[in-house]
């Protein structure tokens, strides 16, 4: 918690921009929150394991920061997804907005 209160961006309440725009089809979990709570809790190098890992916004967030992400989905019909959206952010990667 103590490398919360040194983030840039506070911790009080958090603003946080969806990306309903940039992925309208997938999750509405925001890359920003994910992006926040790693920059908190992990340092560059760390692991992170998403047991949840949906459409793997928390993966690809990690990756993005230098950590290396991990995820476990249970629904077979989103590693297709998963797929599609890897590539649309390597397409895409000047878009995204991690803080």
């Amino acid at each position: 918690i103590e490398k919360m209160h040194k983030a840039p961006f506070g911790y009080d309440i958090w603003q946080i921009k969806d990306d309903y725009k940039l992925w309208k089809k997938y999750s509405a979990f925001p890359s920003e929150l994910a992006s926040r709570c790693i920059q908190c809790f992990t340092n560059e190098n760390d692991s992170i394991l998403d047991p949840y890992a949906g459409t793997g916004t928390t993966i690809f967030v990690s990756n993005l920061l230098k950590r290396h992400g991990l995820g476990y989905e249970i629904d077979s019909s989103l590693k297709s997804v998963y797929a599609e959206r890897e590539i649309e952010i390597n397409k895409s990667m000047n878009k995204l907005e991690l803080f």
